[in-house]
């Protein structure tokens, strides 16, 4: 029903004719800086800066594409499959209020035109981990999500796979994947799920499954997977070492997997700090390979202890 994979080089300038994204960082954006493209739908541009040689990333369907756009909301959608993104400007009234708000209206629309949940959903918004005399703003986050989910009515095989990375743009950058096929979620045996984390770390658990599996149309399946980082338990480890949460990452990763036979499709590898590209490149190409579909991007986590976290899209049965 789709398919994802990493182009090197810039961008096009014009979406491909089956394009259901076209996902480009900062300066690399998907008009190039020419303007050809600038917001229109399909063309998506994550507010975080790429680390190295240009490249993007491509979703393509198998069907052709319809594209469309509502206020802030732009989409693409085949016969199967849908993408969309909303951008919201600073919200006046709170990240919870802005996000549940969003939430609202992310899955009102997808219920309007008959669409299924989303299957996936990435968040991109600034300060991820400051705080304030009222807490802060992740957890803000977590507590507007949750308070949608609660009024949708939605348990937790329901929650999609999910995303939150602190961006270096001003606008709070949601994007998903749905589709009329039925996915299934995965938890990992290494890790409490993450909407059961004691309350040491927000108000309310995160709501979101650690990846979901989407069959595929012929056979096999797509593995959405959740940002995944160094976390054990509920628990982070190897603090200051990069390398070392690096491999607990793989771990979880390989423990999400569940010994499936996978391949890496397009992986997105978000550093807290820029200066530590070149030094994590070679332990990315142990754990992942020579040729693996590494998109490296400078982003926050939601913990300040964590360094790394990784999210992508895995083929296999």
């Amino acid at each position: 029903m789709f398919r994802v994979r990493h182009c090197h080089g810039p961008a096009p300038a014009t979406l491909p004719e089956r394009a259901l994204a076209l996902v480009s960082a900062g300066a690399d954006s998907a008009d190039g800086g020419s303007g050809t493209l600038g917001d229109a739908p399909g063309a998506w541009r994550l507010p975080l800066r790429g680390l190295g040689a240009p490249m993007h990333e491509l979703w393509l369907a198998d069907e052709p594409v319809s594209r469309g756009m509502e206020d802030t909301l732009s989409w693409s959608a085949s016969g199967e499959v849908i993408m969309a993104q909303l951008r919201l400007e600073p919200p006046a009234g709170g990240l919870a209020q802005a996000t549940e708000a969003a939430y609202r209206r992310l899955y009102g629309w997808l219920a309007q035109w008959g669409w299924a949940q989303p299957w996936r959903i990435w968040h991109y918004f600034p300060d991820i981990t400051r705080r304030s005399a009222a807490g802060e703003r992740y957890h803000d986050f977590v507590a507007g999500r949750e308070r949608a989910f609660r009024a949708l009515g939605l348990c937790s095989e329901q929650y999609p796979a999910a995303t939150a990375i602190g961006s270096h743009g001003t606008p709070f950058v949601l994007q998903l994947i749905a589709g009329r096929a039925r996915s299934q979620p995965l938890e990992n045996p290494r890790q409490v799920s993450a909407y059961h984390y004691p309350r040491q770390y927000a108000p309310a658990g995160p709501a979101f499954a650690r990846a979901r599996r989407v069959p595929q149309a012929g056979g096999g399946a797509q593995m959405l997977i959740s940002g995944t980082a160094s976390i054990v338990g509920h628990h982070s480890r190897h603090a200051g070492d990069i390398a070392a949460q690096l491999g607990e990452t793989c771990a979880n990763l390989d423990a999400l997997l569940g010994g499936r036979e996978a391949s890496a499709q397009a992986l997105r590898v978000y550093l807290r700090d820029a200066r530590q590209a070149d030094a994590i490149r070679p332990h990315l190409r142990q754990a992942f390979g020579e040729h693996a579909p590494l998109w490296l991007l400078e982003g926050t986590i939601c913990r300040d202890e964590l360094l790394v976290e990784v999210d992508g899209v895995w083929g296999g049965r």
